[in-house]
Order: C-alpha cells, then sequence, then structure tokens
C-alpha cells in the first residue's frame, strides 16, 4: 500500500483524486459533505472518479472486489469505528507530496 503523506493544504487530496482516477479505483472519505467536496474538485481537476463516505462504502460494495484509495485515513478511521485512533502501523511505500514531481504518471 502506497501512503501519501504531507502537511496540511499541501495537496494530499489532490494527489489522492490522481491516484484514485490513475489506478481506476474508488475514493473513500469520511462523509457525505467530503463526498461533495471532493466531487466537486474530481470535477474541476478533470478527474472523473467514483467518490463514497467510509461508512456507504460496506454498503455500497459489499462482497465487490475493488481497488480504493482512502483520503484522510485518521478520519475515515474515527469514522468507521467509532473511537478515537491514537495509532496505527502501515507496511508499504511512502510518497512524500511534497516531493513527488512524476505527474505525468496520472494523466
Amino acid at each position: 500500500m502506497l501512503t501519501i503523506t504531507g502537511n496540511r493544504r499541501s495537496g494530499k487530496t489532490t494527489k489522492a483524486i490522481m491516484t484514485a482516477f490513475a489506478t481506476r479505483s474508488i475514493l473513500v472519505v469520511p462523509n457525505h459533505t467530503q463526498v461533495k467536496i471532493i466531487q466537486r474538485q474530481a470535477r474541476e481537476l478533470g478527474f472523473p472518479i467514483e467518490v463514497v463516505a467510509a461508512t456507504d462504502y460496506f454498503t455500497k460494495h459489499t462482497g465487490q472486489k475493488r481497488r480504493a484509495v482512502v483520503d484522510e485515513l485518521d478520519w475515515v478511521l474515527r469514522e468507521i469505528f467509532g473511537a478515537d485512533i491514537i495509532a496505527a502501523t502501515i507496511s508499504g511505500a511512502g510518497l512524500k507530496n511534497e516531493e513527488d514531481d512524476n505527474e505525468k504518471y496520472y494523466r
């Protein structure tokens, strides 16, 4: 699993949109308000993708083996578990958004 990291307002959501488009994945976001915001952003960027709230993912995509990109993982986990997530571990490659200039991959 690839992780997209960076400070606030560094372009992580934009990179998540581009990654979802490039990999033909669903973009999972924390809630319905974020769905509307991210759908508009993706449309403005020219990346038509499916965006779904975390809690809806399980009802809309049950049994389907699909690819997913998660935006705001900590927030999504809070929505799913209904608890503050204190810590988590992850294995995989990291992509520090500020250092990634390989935009041609996403077009």
